[in-house]
């Protein structure tokens, strides 16, 4: 672990490189993968670093909807690693993984609820602001309702992700 920290850690604190995390399958989504240095993958035994310059196949996520950021689909099954942790690391590094992801949708959900408000307040259809119409506000409610529960969720979980954490957690798991 030692070589490992000295041959990537110097450059990722400067800023020369990039890192990037993701959960583990033979096909990887990275935000900004092209960009990325090294990857840290999590599976089921193992975290496993990869050096992403050995990674043969990498492409566009084409697939991916969000227009904002670009996703590289990145073929690790076959790329060279080395384990920098064992299956506890890994599986306290995919629950937080998990949770970002969770916390992630739901702050591209608000922001694209903010933009459709805007929209609707801006837009005009028979003679009055789309966003004035009552079935419309109906909606928009169900939508507000949706959001709000989904952060209500993703804040639960981190908490009781927190709780479990703590160094209570085993004298309560024990009682």
């Amino acid at each position: 672990r030692d070589n490992v920290r000295d041959r990537w850690l110097p450059s990722l604190l400067k800023g020369g490189m990039s890192a990037a995390f993701a959960l583990a399958g033979p096909t990887v989504r990275v935000i900004d993968g092209d960009a990325v240095g090294v990857l840290v993958v999590a599976d089921d035994d193992s975290v496993r670093l990869i050096e992403v310059s050995d990674v043969t196949a990498r492409r566009r996520d084409i697939d991916s909807q969000d227009t904002t950021r670009t996703s590289w689909c990145l073929d690790v099954a076959s790329s060279p690693s080395i384990v920098i942790g064992d299956a506890d690391r890994a599986a306290e590094l995919r629950t937080v993984a998990e949770l970002l992801i969770s916390a992630d949708a739901v702050g591209a959900f608000s922001a694209s609820l903010e933009r459709l408000i805007e929209y609707l307040r801006d837009r005009i259809a028979f003679g009055a602001r789309i966003a004035s119409f009552q079935a419309i506000q109906h909606r928009l409610v169900d939508l507000l309702v949706f959001e709000v529960k989904a952060r209500a969720i993703v804040a639960k979980a981190t908490a009781a992700s927190d709780a479990a954490d703590s160094p209570t957690a085993d004298r309560r798991a024990a009682l």
